[in-house]
């Protein structure tokens, strides 16, 4: 067992890392703990994996200014879908990439690379907005600029940041 602020806490680097910081705190084998979690997710319905209190009135106002929405996720992409579709968010983003979808994981920006070129996206008129600092990396990385949501610690500072959608 480990206390939830400090679970909490990990996961703002990323989920690997709080994954093996408490494997090797706790003495358990990484890829049991992995597994048990995502065992543990399963159990939770996907419409009280609500998205951040704000995000759906952001996305519609993005949409109602003539611009559009999309995801950029480690989650598989089955996973994602049923997360937009239990939220009511389906309709909201006009493409996404999944963690199957083989890109390389955030920060590597290759797969926001291909979401610019898919889309025909500008870069200067595009913006990531993330909750951790390997969104904002991604970003940067991809010629984007990047917001950084939340309080979570970022060295590579966020061209703005928001406590509030």
């Amino acid at each position: 067992s480990a206390d939830h602020a400090t679970v909490d806490q990990l996961c703002k680097v990323s989920f690997g890392h709080c994954v093996s910081t408490l494997a090797a705190q706790l003495g358990l084998d990484a890829r049991q703990l992995l597994a048990r979690f995502y065992l543990e997710l399963e159990t939770i319905p996907k419409s009280q994996q609500a998205p951040f209190p704000g995000v759906l009135e952001l996305c519609r106002a993005a949409i109602k200014a003539g611009g559009a929405n999309f995801v950029l996720t480690h989650r598989q992409r089955s996973d994602l879908a049923a997360l937009l579709e239990a939220n009511h968010l389906t309709q909201l983003f006009s493409d996404s990439v999944a963690g199957d979808d083989g890109f390389p994981r955030k920060p590597d920006p290759t797969g926001l690379l291909d979401l610019v070129r898919r889309n025909a996206l500008d870069p200067a008129q595009a913006l990531v907005i993330g909750d951790r600092e390997l969104d904002i990396v991604a970003a940067h990385r991809a010629g984007v600029r990047a917001c950084l949501y939340g309080t979570n610690p970022c060295a590579e500072p966020p061209d703005f940041a928001a406590i509030h959608f």
